[in-house]
């Protein structure tokens, strides 16, 4: 956007140059973009931006949204145009299947990762692009063509002659169009030099530009190592995005990275990495519609290292701006420092053709000034200009982590010379700078960006409790959370660190506690005196005498200790406004309460089988009790799925599911381990998590020692490998997407409850609005506080917000809307008390999710070594073992033997914080919870906060009008998404279930969605997935059937399609066959659409045709050790990725990435192309 806003100009003053006529016009126009327009909007005048010219409509489409690089590298056809237009334009990026016209030709044109359905079909009169071509075409004739567009594939017809081109045919006519070309290009390298090193010693500078003793052990050192980014575990129980820190923070510290869930998803940074283009082009690119006059220094990365930086100094145009002031002029000097340097970089800019940004020449009497402000601030003074189109800038600071790199390009360094960094790898800068790099594109693919170009400037990074008047003028267009700390203490801290490093008795980087709890640093709200004390309020422990374990007195003790800490969460900055008191009689009983708890999504893999199957076991315990206590009481029970434990996308041994241990609540993830016939269809509740507070906008990770046999065998994997889930539901890439799964849960499982799962960021309310209107009965908001999984120290850290900070906003908006009534909102983030759980009620929440804390029940010492496992290192007698020694979140038998959790501590430790909220319901003169959600007025400000805590603005946490409670309807909702019934399917399979062998014909529409997805359900639930035992189900169809034909197929039901299938076929089958052949038995035709197959653990399926995108994704082995068999003729870009079983035999043509993120199975292939195979994951062998 801001790219199109700097060369719009230059466009404007050509078209009033070429007809004088609109000179008036033009000299009023301020952006060829207009503002506040969807995204659909911007791209409409970007296209219309570039036609008005010059370009041709598949020219301008083609350039907005390029093919991935690996695709243009293998067909040169179109190179020389796709570099002129990377230089010049850069790339959009998002998901997006586009259809246009402009009255000569009609152009269909799919983005580079292919991620949404587009079908292109021909017959002798008509030629047809469509997101769905399933029974709408049958009156066009014959069908010559038909195929589902690839990644990056393109059409157009011309209208005048009624000509049809493809793809090649496209690359070929839009290669010999008239393009504009950037002169003065040279490839950038690295010199044998380096810019010389500050005259300070390196601990000095660490300390001087904040740097940590753990930042240095904990994260760069593994990193510096072996180039991977550094692995914790157990999320971050500190301040988040350090607004209550009493340590002083970098800037940087007060911003989270953003990123996609839903709809625009993550992009698998590793598995689909050829999509990514990480290039950049510095210097002059304004040759699009001028003749650019000065050069452009290209380089492969963004991430430049010293050597590099020490030759683009050296070259042309050039010029450096320092970034440093007299520090005996303090906070005033810095201040003014930072506008004199945006004003003289602005003048720079007007003259040069990049222009370098260096904090290299701190000393002591010379501080650097904060780079994230004067880069962002100087971006957007150089875009308003009009000038960003001829200069590059490039932010030499002195920053060391992912995060920085990341938040600088996003706010509009075109590269970043992280230098501290490289000067503390010394010579391993290569390999420090390789997992930089990494690290920089697992940031760009968390908010689905893979061209570099569209997440630089892009502000896709969001504040928490910096003022807002601040970050409006520093950081204009930037999402911000709460407020109240501004320039005075930012600057303040920034320069104790420059006044820590040059003390003489300065020690370097100092411990803080950042991920390790120290007794002076950090406060973590799961402190050591947390743990003890929350051990002997479960009854966990017996350690101190004086207070009975599991006793009352023990439990207050434990919540006055986590009621009287500093403030370390939002929450800790809240207390009930008095009230008049009322007996505690006529508060609503313990049970009303308990039914409003829950334990979100924990994946046996992650924790120990014994620990997993503890917590489904204590809230299936609270659930029986609940319904004990209604029943006595002779009260009906309450709406809702009452006290229930998610699975986690990992899933559980599925023998547990019904029983008194087995999870009620089962997960869809991007990996669907979880899912099977069987569990799907006797679930009480069914849950699709679209992202996870330890590791927003990435994939679920597992290592590959954590991956036991037994895990491997309910994984449908193979033992030691490691799992990475893919970061996104590979057929939901819409909200049009996910009613359609609800849909087919309905189907499967008429009273399922539907639950979505999305991490607390700006703009997830509208998220939360499209998850209602889509059909769920219950919206989880996770808190970006973390989890028990292993993640990236860097997203530990740096993504997801508060859920305090989101929930208001998800509360108000549902209200407005007036659906608010229709549907429960559950959340979690570090719940520990009474407390806690009744202010995020009053903020909106209708149950409330216990995670870690439930985890220390069991004995969870918070020991944060979750992720590792086996002997530790140097220990030569073998007995001491790295992982979780309570044996909770471990794999290792020798810890898991060590258990000594029960299901008890867990039932005892909720049922005190229950009794807890009668008692402070009592005090407030709170009859019944569901009275006061979403009753913000009943909160205000704690009144003896200090620091930091008093500055933060907790306003928009504390108003809202009394009439935000509202009277749930919750049936209301299924009723509304209920799907009408498959009369006939339904009549069918009570006679197969009987015994019978039943044939059905029927003639399809588009429709007909979900066929068989019923019958599929009765069985599983009957019979589990063995499927039918003796008799048979053979639908026979003819015409094309919608979405999640034959999904959840079990063995004894058979299914003969002539015709064509939509997305999602096939998907999480555990038997029976799948047979697909065109109408007109043209091999050549496309049959099936997207995701055919997506986790299907058995059956077989023959495909007589092509089959789309994602083909077979997630194919597992099942629980018996077999998988599925599928033949097809010929398959689109990313077949078989994350397969890890089954056999698969592709007689005709792939796309690109076959077998990426693969780890078991067979794929034959005739005639393979070897370099559309992922060479990282696969091998090719002939037979």
């Amino acid at each position: 956007m801001a790219w199109m806003h700097a060369i719009g100009r230059d466009l404007v003053k050509r078209l009033g140059d070429r007809h004088p006529s609109l000179k008036r016009i033009a000299a009023r126009v301020r952006s060829i973009i207009c503002a506040g327009g969807s995204d659909s909007a911007n791209l409409d005048d970007m296209l219309i931006a570039l036609l008005a010219g010059g370009l041709s409509l598949p020219q301008s489409l083609i350039a907005l949204l390029p093919e991935a690089p690996s695709m243009a590298r293998a067909n040169a056809t179109l190179a020389a145009f796709h570099e002129a237009m990377s230089v010049l334009l850069g790339a959009c990026d998002g998901p997006a299947a586009i259809v246009a016209c402009d009255g000569d030709e009609a152009v269909a044109h799919l983005d580079r990762n292919g991620l949404r359905p587009l079908w292109i079909m021909t017959t002798r009169d008509y030629a047809v692009a469509a997101s769905e071509l399933t029974g709408t075409l049958d009156a066009l004739g014959k069908v010559e063509m038909q195929r589902l567009f690839g990644p990056g594939d393109t059409a157009v017809v011309r209208l005048s002659t009624g000509e049809v081109l493809l793809t090649e045919e496209v690359r070929k006519v839009v290669s010999g169009q008239r393009f504009p070309t950037p002169a003065g290009r040279v490839d950038g390298q690295a010199c044998g030099g380096a810019p010389p090193p500050p005259a300070v010693d390196l601990g000095r500078l660490q300390v001087a530009f904040g740097m940590t003793k753990e930042d240095v052990e904990v994260v760069l050192t593994p990193l510096i190592a072996t180039g991977k980014l550094a692995v914790g575990s157990m999320g971050d129980d500190t301040s988040p995005a350090a607004l209550l820190d009493a340590h002083p923070r970098r800037l940087d510290d007060h911003f989270k990275l953003r990123f996609a869930q839903e709809t625009s998803p993550p992009i698998d940074p590793i598995r689909d990495a050829w999509v990514f283009e990480t290039s950049v082009a510095l210097g002059d690119r304004s040759g699009l519609w001028n003749q650019a006059t000065g050069p452009h220094y290209v380089f492969p990365h963004r991430i430049l290292s010293a050597g590099e930086l020490c030759w683009l100094r050296a070259q042309e145009r050039v010029a450096t701006l320092d970034l440093v002031f007299p520090v005996e002029e303090g906070a005033a000097g810095l201040e003014r420092a930072v506008a004199r340097a945006v004003k003289e970089g602005l003048e720079k800019a007007k003259e040069s053709a990049v222009l370098i940004l260096a904090d290299r020449t701190i000393d002591a009497a010379r501080a650097a000034l904060p780079g994230l402000r004067v880069v962002s601030r100087l971006h957007d003074a150089i875009v308003k200009a009009g000038l960003r189109h001829q200069v590059g800038l490039v932010a030499d600071f002195g920053v060391w982590d992912v995060h920085h790199c990341a938040l600088l390009v996003a706010l509009g360094a075109d590269a970043v010379s992280p230098w501290l960094g490289a000067l503390t790898a010394g010579k391993e800068e290569a390999t420090y700078l390789k997992g930089v790099r990494t690290g920089f594109v697992e940031a760009m693919s968390m908010m689905g960006v893979t061209p570099a170009s569209a997440y630089c400037g892009a502000k896709l990074v969001e504040a928490v409790g910096l003022d807002p008047a601040f970050v409006e003028a520093e950081f204009p267009g930037v999402a911000c959370h709460l407020g109240g700390i501004g320039p005075d203490l930012l600057d303040a801290e920034w320069l104790s660190f420059h006044e820590q490093a040059f003390k003489p008795e300065a020690q370097g980087p100092r411990d803080v506690g950042e991920f390790r709890y120290r007794k002076e640093g950090r406060a973590h709200f799961n402190a050591p005196d947390v743990v003890r004390s929350i051990h002997l309020a479960s009854g966990y422990s017996d350690k101190k005498k004086d207070l009975p374990p599991g006793s009352p007195e023990a439990y207050e003790e434990f919540s006055r200790i986590v009621s009287d800490r500093v403030p370390v969460t939002l929450l800790d900055l809240l207390k009930l406004k008095d009230g008049a008191p009322i007996p505690l009689e006529e508060v609503e009983p313990e049970e009303d309460l308990l039914w409003r708890f829950m334990a979100p999504g924990m994946s046996e893999g992650a924790l120990s089988e014994p620990a997993h199957r503890a917590i489904a076991r204590a809230m299936n315990v609270l659930y029986r009790f609940c319904r004990m206590r209604f029943r006595r009481a002779g009260r009906p029970l309450p709406e809702g799925i009452g006290p229930v434990a998610n699975s986690g996308e990992g899933g559980f041994d599925k023998s547990r599911i019904g029983r008194r241990d087995g999870n009620r609540s089962v997960q869809y993830a991007g990996a669907r381990f979880t899912i099977t016939p069987m569990t799907a269809a006797r679930a009480a509740e069914a849950e699709v998590k679209f992202a996870q507070g330890a590791k927003p906008g990435k994939g679920g990770q597992l290592p590959g020692k954590k991956v036991s046999p037994r895990i491997a065998r309910q994984r449908g994997c193979e033992a030691g490998f490691e799992l990475v889930s893919p970061p996104v539901n590979h057929n939901l890439y819409s909200i049009e997407d996910v009613k359609l799964m609800l849909e087919s849960w309905r189907h499967l499982n008429p009273k399922v409850n539907a639950a979505l799962k999305y991490v607390a960021t700006d703009g997830v309310e509208l998220v939360c609005l499209g998850g209602v209107n889509a059909g769920a009965n219950r919206l989880h908001l996770s808190d970006g506080c973390g989890g028990t999984g292993a993640a990236k120290r860097v997203d530990q850290k740096h993504s997801g917000v508060p859920v305090v900070s989101a929930l208001p906003m998800v509360q108000d908006l549902l209200v407005e809307e007036g659906v608010r009534d229709r549907v429960e909102v559950s959340v979690d983030g570090g719940v520990q008390n009474g407390p806690q759980a009744l202010k995020l009620a009053l903020l909106g929440a209708d149950r409330i999710g216990f995670g870690t804390a439930l985890l220390m029940t069991l004995g969870c010492s918070m020991l944060r070594q979750c992720h590792l496992a086996g002997p530790q290192p140097g220990d030569t007698t073998g007995t001491r073992r790295l992982g979780c020694t309570p044996g909770v979140a471990t794999q290792d038998p020798v810890h898991v033997a060590h258990f000594t959790g029960r299901s008890k501590n867990v039932t005892l430790y909720l049922r005190h914080v229950a009794r807890e909220m009668r008692q402070l319901m009592a005090q407030a003169g709170i009859r019944r919870l569901a009275d006061v959600v979403g009753r913000r007025d009943l909160l205000e400000a704690r009144d003896d906060l200090t620091g930091k805590a008093a500055l933060i603005d907790v306003s928009r946490l504390t108003s809202a009008p009394p009439g935000r409670a509202q009277k749930r309807s919750l049936a209301r909702q299924s009723q509304l998404h209920t799907p009408p019934p498959r009369v006939r399917e339904a009549e069918a399979v009570v006679r197969a279930i009987a015994g019978e062998t039943v044939e059905l014909v029927q003639r399809l529409t588009n429709a007909d969605r979900c066929v068989g997805v019923g019958t599929a359900g009765e069985v599983a639930r009957r019979f589990g997935d063995a499927g039918l035992p003796a008799g048979k189900l053979v639908l026979r169809h003819k015409g094309a059937a919608g979405h999640f034909y034959a999904a959840y197929s079990l063995a004894g039901m058979e299914f003969y399609m002539q015709g064509l299938v939509a997305d999602s076929c096939f998907t999480a089958a555990y038997g029976g066959k799948v047979v697909i052949v065109p109408e007109g038995n043209d091999g050549s035709l496309t049959v099936v659409g997207n995701t055919f197959g997506y986790g299907a653990r058995r059956g077989r399926a023959y495909i007589a045709g092509r089959a789309g995108n994602r083909f077979a994704i997630c194919l597992r082995k099942s629980h018996e050790g077999d998988g599925p068999r599928i033949v097809v003729e010929g398959v689109e870009a990313n077949a078989f990725q994350y397969m890890t079983g089954g056999v698969a035999l592709v007689l005709g043509p792939t796309g690109f990435n076959v077998g990426s993120g693969m780890t078991g199975g067979v794929v034959y292939l005739l005639d393979a192309d070897e370099e559309r195979l992922n060479r990282q994951y696969v091998q090719a062998e002939l037979l």
